[in-house]
């Protein structure tokens, strides 16, 4: 039976609440209020909401004339679909189905679209207290520690210099990209690219004007991929790109080219015209390459020779390379 038809049917036929439902203890009111945690409860038998802390409207900025039941609640104020599913298997079960026993609900992520249109993130549970029949919630809000845990992840997979991925993100990036490619034979390439006269730019310029060439050059490095394609500074000068679906060495050809061109084209930096150039090596899962080791190992090849025939072009790995 659908939950709405099953708590029609347990409605209090009463217009008014129960003396108790009405008129909480105060001391009782006291304390839940001075709770630094959010609490709703709700009546089982209809899953109207009875009750909603301080903490609560401080919270989300709602109050409990803000939503008759419980459904109403998780169906206006949990943007998620996937929570709003487990809030129904965690709790839904309890409405409208009279219980002997407490239960205790299991605390899990839940995002709270406030009343000021701003989204919070909680960690959210409760118990299902069988003998006064009530459904108690509990919200605390972990925002700021989501803030946190990104900034973290953030400082530990991004280059802070340029933004874009650092070395230990793109090999955890290449792993998992190879592996992926296995999977669904499709191919994968990896270029390794430095720049040309970079060292003579933060010797005439000093490091601070290098700093902002490497910016730039992050820009239009970004700028001549596809979305699909991972960019990283692997350190100094040097930058690594993995070209995913790039299905032949015609589209890794074109690729290529648009950095060369890219990079080619003036950068002003404190006020200056740079010129630079960028060499690039190339190497691919085409040719049985299928490690990050066996990768990096043949790009670098192809980086060295082009480095060797004079920079500013670009050499894919080919086995007369050894």
């Amino acid at each position: 039976m659908p939950l709405a038809q099953k708590l029609d049917m347990n409605k209090n036929p009463s217009p008014l609440l129960s003396t108790v439902e009405q008129h909480l203890d105060k001391h009782l009111q006291v304390v839940l209020n001075s709770l630094p945690v959010a609490i709703s409860w709700a009546r089982i038998s209809d899953a109207r909401i009875l009750f909603t802390n301080r903490k609560f409207t401080e919270l989300f900025g709602y109050d409990v004339r803000d939503f008759q039941t419980i459904p109403e609640w998780v169906d206006k104020t949990y943007p998620n679909p996937e929570q709003r599913a487990e809030a129904d298997a965690n709790w839904y079960k309890y409405l409208g189905n009279p219980t002997s026993e407490d239960f205790e609900i299991d605390q899990v992520e839940v995002d709270v679209l406030c009343k000021d249109g701003k989204i919070k993130t909680t960690i959210h549970g409760g118990v299902i207290l069988a003998e006064l029949g009530w459904a108690l919630a509990t919200f605390v809000d972990i925002s700021s520690r989501k803030k946190d845990e990104q900034l973290i992840r953030s400082l530990a997979e991004e280059d802070p210099l340029t933004n874009l991925a650092n070395r230990r993100s793109f090999d955890t990036y290449l792993a998992r990209e190879i592996s992926a490619s296995i999977d669904s034979h499709s191919p994968l390439h990896l270029l390794l690219l430095d720049l040309d006269h970079f060292k003579e730019v933060n010797d005439t310029l000093g490091h601070q004007a290098g700093d902002e060439l490497l910016k730039e050059v992050a820009v239009r490095l970004k700028a001549s991929v596809r979305s699909s394609d991972i960019v990283a500074r692997l350190g100094g000068d040097e930058f690594g790109i993995i070209l995913k679906n790039a299905v032949n060495y015609e589209t890794v050809g074109r690729i290529c080219t648009n950095i060369i061109e890219a990079v080619a084209k003036p950068f002003k930096i404190s006020g200056k015209y740079i010129n630079i150039g960028i060499s690039i090596g190339a190497s691919s899962m085409l040719d049985n390459t299928t490690s990050a080791g066996s990768l990096f190992a043949a790009a670098d090849k192809a980086l060295y020779k082009t480095k060797e025939e004079g920079r500013g072009h670009w050499n894919r790995y080919t086995k007369a390379m050894g």
